[in-house]
């Protein structure tokens, strides 16, 4: 036929089929392109205690990282982390750590990173016996059930007249707090010295805890000014009940912390809200019930490699941090040196202070230029192991209601495991004490393995021939390290 001018005849299109053979030349002809693995990041964590293990489990669950955390305990596992068994077999550590209720992060971790069932490591929420230089003040108790909802007061020895009970639960925290504690019959404590917690509500109302600007005002006061000069607070109720909790929470006398400092302690241990100062302990040693199965999960590659192993190194304490361009180095005090591509840190405020002073990295930095300044607290945790005794039963507040400390020591404690005892216990008849706080617990009745009856695999129940257990932790202990 004829084609107009100017118009072309269409091409056809004579495809060949594909055979395998074409299909095989093909694909040699253009290989896929595998792009390259990148080289590892290098992290270096530098401390061993709950943040540094938080910050590599973390780091952890991105494939491709070498992590390396560092710590000074030879074990690896540095502060509450650093626990070891005797040559008698005994379990020792470096103090008691409890579990307040507002411990929210800490229970994810456990539960969701570690895998860990609570009700397998902790024990029920239990009370303490609060004790001023004068002698008991009081119990705080349980305000809240396991599950969260609020707990109705039962009658106790140093149980609150019912107009109290119903005014504090008009109250909002932290105002309730002196009204629900449960005086001892020989305390000073009046109901107008308790009233006048009242005079913390403007600064309660004033602080925020996340603002920066309410941190740099409160600063400026000490703790003991802005709870008697500014709120007014009885020197009753600061003695008894603010100075004790002082001592033992921010672990410092009133004077010596700063009122900032103060709130916002007690704004996470006691008065965020209603229960905040119940407090769970563990059934057993932190390290063998909690870090140990956490090791075990940091050091272990998964089966299809999507996490990052960690290196974990006991006995390394750091001298000194350095940069070079785009490289990080760790300087460790046996002279070794790691080169990083970044480094965490967390540490105390001594190993703060000490490695920004030896550190021009951190010193050069507007964040950290002052932390040569920070100060740490010595704290001495002593556990005897004591001759046993006859069973005292029935106690109240712990795990477990038996104990085979002595009668008068059992008895001194019995509507607790935990005593909580304020600074200078003595009034001056022992001189280490005069700014120290500490704590007393009687690990029977807290520690399934020195519970005065033990249950066997067939779940048969003997009587424990072992000791009995006290430990003591001291708070702000210079004089008493001193000694040792």
């Amino acid at each position: 036929s004829r084609i107009p001018v100017g118009h072309h005849r269409p091409r056809q299109n004579h495809r060949l089929p594909i055979t395998s053979r074409h299909a095989e030349v093909a694909t040699d002809e253009a290989p896929p392109i595998t792009p390259p693995i990148p080289s590892p990041k290098r992290v270096v964590i530098i401390g061993g205690g709950w943040a540094g293990f938080t910050a590599a489990d973390t780091l952890s669950s991105t494939p491709n990282l070498e992590i390396t955390l560092l710590d000074a305990a030879p074990r690896g596992s540095g502060g509450l982390a650093g626990g070891w068994r005797t040559s008698n077999g005994y379990p020792v550590e470096s103090g008691i750590h409890g579990f307040w209720r507002e411990y929210t992060n800490t229970f994810r971790v456990m539960t969701d990173r570690i895998g860990l069932d609570l009700e397998d490591v902790l024990g029920p929420y239990t009370p303490s016996v609060l004790v001023s230089q004068n002698g008991v003040v009081a119990v705080a108790p349980v305000l809240k059930t396991e599950s969260g909802s609020e707990k109705k007061q039962t009658n106790t020895p140093f149980a609150m007249p019912s107009l109290q009970s119903k005014l504090a639960d008009l109250l909002p925290p932290p105002l309730d707090l002196a009204l629900l504690a449960e005086l001892s019959p020989t305390s000073k404590l009046t109901p107008l010295d308790r009233a006048s917690g009242i005079g913390l509500l403007p600064a309660w109302a004033d602080f925020v805890q996340n603002d920066a600007k309410s941190w740099e005002r409160y600063d400026l006061l000490s703790a003991e000014k802005l709870f008697k000069q500014y709120a007014g607070v009885s020197d009753a109720l600061y003695d008894e009940m603010i100075s004790p909790l002082l001592h033992v929470l921010p672990m410092t006398p009133g004077y010596d912390c700063s009122a900032a400092a103060a709130l916002s302690c007690f704004h996470v241990f006691a008065l965020q809200s209603k229960g905040a100062f119940d407090v769970r302990w563990c059934k057993g040693g932190i390290a063998e019930s909690i870090f140990n199965p956490w090791v075990e999960k940091l050091t272990t590659s998964r089966t299809d490699e999507s996490n990052s192993v960690v290196e974990i190194r006991g006995g390394s304490r750091v001298s000194s941090l350095q940069s070079n361009d785009d490289t990080k180095k760790v300087v460790l005090e046996s002279g070794e040196e790691i080169e990083c591509d970044a480094i965490i840190l967390a540490v105390g405020g001594t190993a703060m202070s000490k490695l920004t002073h030896s550190s021009p990295i951190l010193s050069a930095l507007p964040q950290s230029s002052k932390f040569h300044k920070l100060r740490g607290v010595t704290c001495v945790a002593v556990r005897l192991f004591l001759q046993p005794d006859v069973i005292s039963e029935n106690l109240d507040g712990g795990l477990h209601s038996s104990t085979r400390l002595c009668p008068l020591h059992a008895k001194a404690m019995k509507d607790s495991p935990v005593i909580v005892c304020g600074a200078d216990v003595g009034k001056g008849t022992i001189p280490e004490l005069r700014e120290t706080g500490f704590c007393i617990y009687d690990l029977q009745r807290m520690h399934d393995e020195f519970a005065t009856t033990v249950t066997s695999l067939s779940n048969s129940i003997s009587d424990n021939t072992g000791p009995a257990v006290l430990e003591v932790d001291f708070f702000r202990a210079d004089d008493i390290a001193d000694l040792t």
